[in-house]
């Protein structure tokens, strides 16, 4: 009985009877069907039916691996924090300072009006050279500074005329019209000097002209 068992077997599973299989497949059946059967074995995933074809051989067994999903990336709190970055950088930024290459006390005045808005402010220093090396008016007593520089006297109206289109491309298109020229002119200074720096900011349509004054104690 058991022989015929595997022949059924061996004829199902491989097309062969048992006695024309290989020693492997034989192996297979005779796991399958023993010499003394007391109740049909129970196969399992990890103990799989050997006659089975698809768990014979060398045949892969593969096992379906779980789908990892990608967490979503939380965009929520995006815009609170490049608001936070901005609001750092625009409280620690402030407003560049060039480095003074003249002396400059300002002159005192009864009516002192501040300005609102620095940043719509270009400055022009006009006093006596700190250095000996600095560019000077004839005869050689007064500076004008234009940012870090002081500028030579053959070079006073392309220099101006350069500074003035320099600073309103640096501004917004609508905030060129409110650009102010503060003059920083030192209380010594002549006022022949300050009129040709004024005629120049007048041929470049740089109307708005403030002089720089402190306020006369009583």
């Amino acid at each position: 009985a058991v022989n015929e068992l595997r022949d059924e077997t061996a004829l199902q599973y491989f097309g062969k009877k048992f006695s024309a299989l290989d020693s492997a497949a034989q192996r297979a059946v005779t796991s399958a069907i023993p010499m003394s059967i007391s109740e049909p074995r129970r196969w399992t995933t990890a103990n799989p039916d050997p006659t089975n074809p698809l768990n014979y051989g060398t045949m892969a067994r593969f096992k379906n691996k779980e789908k990892k999903e990608t967490p979503e990336l939380n965009m929520g709190s995006m815009s609170d924090i490049i608001f936070m970055f901005l609001f750092f950088f625009m409280v620690i930024t402030t407003m560049r300072e060039a480095t003074l290459k003249v002396h400059f006390t300002p002159p005192s005045a009864t009516e002192v009006q501040k300005l609102e808005k620095k940043s719509l402010v270009a400055n022009i220093y006009v006093g006596a050279p700190i250095s000996k090396n600095e560019n000077t008016l004839p005869p050689g007593e007064v500076s004008v500074q234009l940012n870090d520089q002081t500028i030579k006297a053959e070079d006073l109206v392309a220099d101006v005329r350069d500074f003035i289109g320099t600073e309103k491309e640096s501004r917004d298109a609508q905030d060129r019209d409110r650009l102010t020229f503060s003059l920083k002119v030192d209380k010594d200074v002549q006022m022949r000097y300050v009129n040709t720096i004024k005629q120049e900011l007048r041929k470049n349509n740089a109307l708005k002209i403030n002089y720089a004054a402190g306020k006369k104690s009583n």
